[in-house]
């Protein structure tokens, strides 16, 4: 079984559903398919930094859940979450090892943070797409106004660090916590 992280949009409307929803969840990858739920985390509603057109709708419930499961069992909850009108966007990522630490709170669109010292640390350690994606004052550093991504040179990073932050990136504009381009704002 692998360790898995998903990152699950609910509808504004359906806010105060997702508690039951992800208890739904988490009993289905736990009765159903003998997996583990190692972390889930309510990460409250949050404004998007640009419209979902299929929901017709700039506000979104995140909630992030880290599991350990069958490839199975991840098409399941793939097909559940296609067909759930509650459900904007996820997003599934593989995981190396089991998270249960607390994810950092998300930022609101128009507010502004800087990094901590953690997060300047970690820009000189070598680091994974899928531990900073959730950490839009890390990414904010790395992208300019107009929304392009600095380029490594620029960055003062090396250049395999600088192919897992344009993944962070992508993964945070996917999931509307940055904007794809200054026309968003």
């Amino acid at each position: 079984m692998k360790h898995y992280e998903m990152v699950i949009l609910f509808h504004p409307n359906q806010s105060d559903r997702v508690a039951e929803m992800l208890e739904r969840y988490t009993s289905q990858i736990t009765e159903q398919f003998n997996g583990k739920v190692h972390r889930v985390q309510d990460l409250e509603r949050k404004k998007l930094h640009y419209t979902i057109k299929s929901a017709r709708t700039s506000k979104a419930h995140f909630a992030v859940m880290n599991i350990e499961c069958s490839h199975e069992c991840i098409e399941t909850l793939k097909s559940n979450f296609k067909f759930n009108d509650a459900i904007i966007r996820f997003l599934i990522t593989l995981r190396p090892e089991a998270v249960t630490s607390q994810a950092v709170p998300l930022l609101e669109m128009g507010e502004k943070a800087s990094m901590s010292k953690a997060d300047r640390a970690q820009m000189h350690e070598p680091f994974k797409a899928e531990d900073v994606y959730l950490n839009i004052a890390f990414l904010r550093e790395f992208v300019l106004e107009t929304g392009r991504i600095i380029p490594c040179r620029a960055a003062g990073i090396a250049v395999k660090q600088q192919r897992q932050l344009s993944r962070a990136i992508k993964w945070a504009r996917f999931l509307a916590l940055m904007p794809y381009c200054d026309r968003h704002s």
